[in-house]
């Protein structure tokens, strides 16, 4: 299930560059919907895995630190070489910044969310959320933890799509970034709770929490600072169409194929940091904006990033393979014995 949601992911951002504006295809705005429940799934999926009572309160900012960020820096700078050399996002950035005579905080900002290194957002993102919802937990307790996120999140609805209604912009980043420590939560609060795995319930609930979604993405198309160019990620009813999406995928049967599947969710990240790559690399070739065009380049880009996450994958095996070799085949120097050095 995760790896048909990270393909709604692929379709949301092959959107960008292949679709029709909204108001010109209700299908693609109809297909899109389904891609607002991808990433905050991905969040509660985070939180059910938490495990925040190990180890000292700070264990889990250590991790989301030492892993994630890390992660995030690589991707930012192999992004950054294949720009420098293809000419496209944040090298383009970086020259065009140059030119406006723009502050250094520009600068960060027009890299940071440039076209080819905006998704790379979830990975502090991510580190975050869950670093502040295991603190929370820790210092706070549960209760104050559920009133703290929730504001946090209410602050990033509020300040992201709806204040289209008070005739701004609305920030899509502000209110995921936001609302993903509550998502996390949420999580959390599922791994404690023995909810049945009814697939049939859940997944009626998928479907109409779907509809949900779509009635408020139309309602904020009526908005005075509503933008046909821009689609909002996540709004309120998100939450419940993430909630059940995830409950539908926990309740499917444990089949061989989702079973091989699971063994290899270390693909998706890669797959989610390297996919905007593929299509850059398919829109400079393919220049056509239809919703054809928008599925076929979503279905390029998403099965060559899954050959680019095969190859990585082998790749570390066979330099992990490489280093366990190196270190079994150094000689041994024995000690010498203690008499020996006793003599000495």
């Amino acid at each position: 299930m995760r790896f048909a949601l990270m393909f709604t992911v692929v379709m949301a951002h092959a959107w960008w560059l292949f679709g029709l504006p909204l108001e010109r295809s209700f299908a693609t705005f109809l297909l899109l919907v389904t891609a607002q429940s991808s990433v905050p799934a991905f969040f509660i999926t985070s939180g059910y895995f938490l495990r925040w009572r190990e180890g000292s309160p700070f264990a889990v900012t250590r991790w989301s630190l030492g892993k994630l960020i890390p992660l995030y820096l690589l991707w930012m700078a192999i992004y950054a070489v294949v720009t420098y050399f293809s000419g496209w996002g944040a090298f383009y950035a970086v020259t065009a910044w140059h030119s406006s005579g723009n502050g250094y905080l520009d600068l960060l900002h027009d890299v940071t969310f440039g076209v080819t290194t905006r998704h790379l957002w979830f990975l502090p993102a991510l580190a975050a959320a869950l670093s502040v919802t295991s603190l929370s937990l820790r210092f706070l307790g549960e209760r104050l933890t559920w009133v703290v996120l929730g504001s946090i999140a209410a602050l990033g609805l509020l300040t992201g799509p709806y204040q289209m209604f008070l005739g701004y912009q609305g920030h899509a980043f502000r209110a995921l970034a936001l609302t993903s420590p509550l998502l996390v939560m949420i999580g959390v609060l599922l791994a404690r709770r023995n909810v049945p795995r009814w697939a049939v319930l859940f997944g009626l609930a998928a479907f109409l929490c779907y509809w949900l979604q779509v009635f408020d993405d139309k309602w904020l198309a009526t908005a005075p600072g509503y933008s046909s160019d821009r689609k909002m990620a996540v709004t309120l009813a998100t939450i419940p169409f993430a909630l059940s999406v995830f409950l539908f995928a926990r309740a499917l049967p444990a089949a061989k194929s989702i079973e091989w599947l699971s063994r290899r969710k270390h693909y998706l990240l890669i797959i989610y940091c390297i996919h905007p790559m593929m299509l850059t690399a398919i829109r400079s070739v393919w220049d056509q904006r239809s919703l054809p065009s928008m599925l076929s380049a979503a279905a390029i880009a998403y099965l060559m990033s899954c050959l680019a996450a095969v190859a990585f994958d082998r790749a570390q095996k066979r330099w992990r393979e490489f280093g366990r070799s190196r270190a079994n085949s150094e000689p041994f120097d024995p000690p010498e014995p203690a008499s020996a050095v006793t003599r000495g």
